[in-house]
């Protein structure tokens, strides 16, 4: 009710000078409220690129867009040319799926009014400052409103959408100069006086319409020949176990991010020399979180047999009763002396962000399976700030490189950032 009154308060007065009960409310509420009002009123004032140019210092802007500036910069003015007037408000009709399905009264009253709050601050703050999503997705409404209970959490998960907004275009907008700077590359490649011999250098020129066997190479044809070895690696190759029962223990976040490191692992595999029989265990299509974000992700593979996705309800004991195990874990007692070209190695698919605890350590003690650590430490040397638990998919690129025949050094300096070693990597 606090909140309601202060925010009714705050919005009907947000053109008065008079800021002096406003700093009595609730100090809590007027620093989430009182920078979209202040950028509101700059945003205002903007007619001209030179005006919004002159102005832009003055705006509050999101942590995320600070350190973004170049970028942070056009998005804002892009987002004042398209929608001068602010966003469209979003109607409270388009949820009303949600509240309807709770089967108490109450409670269905309470997650309406909840709805409404939401988007009250929206429709009459946020959608005129511009640092606010252009709508709010009804998943995200959902997920919301099921994980977060106060306002303030709330309203910084809008945040969260902004930000992720911004994320997109940013990434779009690189995508677009990489592809203008490939263009302008490939014109400045094909000068008339080129031709096969270059004049300047001395040397010949490889390429397409130069000297080369093709005059085009398709990029279906490279994926094409990724299958063949990926149909071997089923047959004869060696199984390597990612498993997927974990994800109980992870928030919404740490799954986004562990689904793109599995997408990142079948990739590798995929186009290695070598690849493993990727296995993904304890994924229940019915249940897990992690296969529904993974059918969004790599929508391309999920229901095509020949990219050998290969995604299993069971467990990895199940599967493959007689082989022997070995559990990957940074929490282990024992050093990982050498590569077993003939064990089955399980990598645990987590992404621990805040969690301490011995997890896969635990999981492998209980099932009697035999857990090593990689030899890290023994062999390349960590900046002191560097977080000492490798992500699992840099054990994965670890074990590829080991696979392949690289030494401990060698795989270890190939998969680690160089920016986290003390005298770089390869």
């Amino acid at each position: 009710m606090l909140f309601r009154q202060c925010y009714r308060f705050v919005v009907n007065n947000r053109n008065n000078n008079n800021n002096n009960k406003i700093l009595k409310l609730s100090s809590r509420f007027v620093n989430v409220i009182a920078p979209d009002l202040d950028n509101e009123r700059l945003l205002r004032r903007t007619e001209t690129r030179e005006n919004f140019d002159q102005l832009y210092p003055l705006l509050k802007l999101p942590f995320k867009l600070c350190h973004q500036p170049e970028y942070s910069r056009e998005f804002i003015h892009e987002r004042l040319i398209q929608y001068p007037q602010g966003f469209d408000p979003i109607d409270l009709d388009q949820y009303a799926e949600l509240w309807l399905r709770e089967q108490d009264v109450d409670q269905r009253e309470t997650l309406r009014k909840n709805i409404e709050m939401i988007l009250l601050y929206y429709n009459d703050v946020l959608r005129y400052s511009l640092f606010a999503p252009s709508s709010i997705p009804f998943e995200d409404m959902e997920r919301m409103l099921s994980r977060y209970d106060g306002h303030s959490s709330r309203l910084r998960y809008v945040n969260f959408i902004f930000i992720r907004e911004f994320d997109t275009w940013r990434r779009d907008k690189e995508a677009e100069k990489k592809s203008q700077l490939k263009q302008l590359a490939e014109q400045e490649d094909y000068f008339e006086d080129v031709g096969c011999f270059d004049m300047k250098t001395n040397q010949l020129q490889y390429g397409y319409w130069r000297n080369s066997l093709f005059t085009r190479y398709f990029q279906y044809a490279r994926h094409r020949q990724t299958l063949g070895p990926l149909r071997r690696a089923q047959l004869y190759g060696q199984p390597l176990i990612i498993d997927c029962g974990l994800e109980q223990l992870m928030a919404h976040y740490e799954i986004l991010s562990c689904v793109r490191q599995i997408s990142k692992i079948y990739h590798l595999n995929r186009y290695s020399k070598d690849p493993f029989r990727l296995m993904f265990t304890e994924m229940d299509p019915n249940q897990n979180r992690t296969y529904e974000s993974l059918c969004k992700n790599m929508k391309d593979f999920i229901d095509r047999p020949e990219f050998h996705l290969n995604i299993y309800r069971e467990s990895y004991q199940q599967l493959l009763p007689n082989e022997r195990f070995i559990y990957l874990s940074p929490d282990a007692h024992k050093l990982m002396d050498e590569y077993d070209p003939h064990a089955v190695y399980i990598i645990g698919a987590l992404v621990s962000k805040t969690k301490k605890s011995t997890l896969t350590w635990d999981k492998a003690r209980e099932q009697e399976i035999e857990c090593l650590r990689l030899p890290i430490h023994q062999y390349v040397r960590l900046k002191p700030m560097v977080k000492r638990i490798l992500s699992f998919r840099g054990t994965f690129e670890i074990l590829l490189h080991l696979k392949h025949g690289a030494t401990w050094e060698q795989a270890l300096r190939r998969s680690i950032q160089p920016h986290k070693l003390i005298d770089g990597g390869e």
